[in-house]
């Protein structure tokens, strides 16, 4: 497994693949890796895996830190102020 993401690592530390994460949580693998790489923001995913790994959801997909909002996140950048 390639350790890319911070949801990889924690699978990785446990001994566990995409697909037995995909396959307990009733969900083919190829959703949850869009879903863990943010080509889907799949927000009810999130929640399950999150719960699954006992992490916290913002530990696994944390904010950009550069202020922008991200395209996976499905969430509009808000307009600046005048």
């Amino acid at each position: 497994m390639i350790i890319n993401s911070p949801v990889n690592r924690h699978l990785f530390d446990r001994g566990i693949t995409q697909k037995e994460l995909a396959q307990a949580l009733g969900m083919t693998p190829t959703w949850v890796n869009y879903v863990i790489h943010g080509k889907h923001a799949g927000w009810h995913t999130r929640y399950r895996i999150s719960r699954f790994l006992g992490v916290p959801i913002e530990e696994l997909w944390p904010e950009p830190d550069n202020g922008e909002t991200s395209r996976a996140s499905g969430a509009r950048a808000s307009k600046p102020e005048r």
